[in-house]
């Protein structure tokens, strides 16, 4: 069963593209997932396929944004129509685990 958590399912479909699966029909025809429902749920947080790299990518359509929070932390701002979140940053350009 794969996640229904956009999030978690762009982790997992990522994961599995890059040690799994050859391609995004690959994974659906083995997993029995639907490949659009896939794609609309991912496109909904900013990422589209990208077959040449055989992974979900951010989008064009999202922009990224760094500033700094209260506490002077830089923070990593995406934004798109639909949501927008934010990471903190190490150092600048460097995403915390």
């Amino acid at each position: 069963m794969i996640p229904q958590d956009p999030v978690m399912l762009l982790s997992f479909v990522n994961m599995k593209l890059r040690d799994v699966y050859p391609n995004l029909h690959a994974l659906c025809d083995d997993l029995d997932a639907d490949e659009r429902e896939i794609c609309e749920k991912l496109a909904q947080i900013g990422y589209t396929y990208s077959p040449e790299q055989n992974r979900f990518l951010m989008n064009c359509q999202t922009k990224c944004n760094t500033l700094r929070d209260f506490q002077g932390t830089n923070l990593a701002v995406f934004e798109n129509a639909k949501l927008s979140w934010a990471w903190r940053l190490r150092a600048p350009g460097s995403f915390l685990k």
